[in-house]
C-alpha cells in the first residue's frame, strides 16, 4: 500500500488516506497476494466427493441474495480438473459455488490449489464439519472414503 500524497479532506475515513497501487480501496491487494483469482462460475464444477449432496433451499437462497448484494466474501478452493482442461473441481465452497450460480454470477474468486485425492477429502470433510452438520449419513461416507484412502 503506498499513502496518497494528495491533500483529502477530514471525515472521508481511513480509504480517503490509503490506497494501493491498482487504485483499489486499502486492503483490496491482499486477495491478489493470497493467490486469490476469478475464474468462471461455469468452470467450477462440483466434486463428485462432496460430502454434502443436497443444500437447504431457503439458505442456499439467502446466501444468492447475499452474493447479489456483496459479493463472494470468501475465495472458494479448487483443483483443476483432472478431465477437463479448462475446469475446476470444487474443494470448499461448493455451498458459495451453487449459490453464485442461483445469483447469476459470471466469475467467483477462487485460490487454486494442488491437493492430492486424499488431501482433497480430508479438506471438504474438515469443510462441511466446520460449517454445517452433516447428516450421519453423508458423514460416514465421507469418512469412509477417507479411510479408503479414495479421492
Amino acid at each position: 500500500m503506498t499513502l496518497d500524497t494528495k491533500k483529502r479532506g477530514l471525515g472521508r475515513g481511513l480509504g480517503a488516506l490509503i490506497t494501493n497501487t491498482s487504485g483499489e480501496p486499502a486492503g483490496a491487494e491482499v486477495r491478489a497476494m493470497d493467490g486469490a483469482r476469478t475464474l468462471p462460475v461455469a468452470a467450477l464444477h462440483p466434486n463428485p466427493h462432496q460430502p454434502r449432496s443436497t443444500f437447504d433451499p431457503l439458505t442456499l437462497q439467502e446466501l444468492a441474495d447475499s452474493i447479489k448484494e456483496k459479493g463472494i466474501l470468501e475465495p472458494l478452493i479448487v483443483v483443476r480438473h483432472p478431465e477437463k482442461p479448462d475446469g475446476f473441481l470444487v474443494v470448499a465452497g461448493h455451498r458459495r459455488r451453487t449459490a453464485a450460480e442461483l445469483a447469476g454470477l459470471a466469475e467467483a474468486s477462487v485460490i487454486v490449489r494442488g491437493y492430492s485425492p486424499v488431501e482433497q477429502e480430508e479438506v471438504m470433510l474438515a469443510e462441511n464439519i466446520q460449517r454445517e452438520e452433516l447428516s450421519p449419513l453423508q458423514e460416514a461416507k465421507a469418512y469412509q472414503r477417507l479411510v479408503a484412502g479414495e479421492g
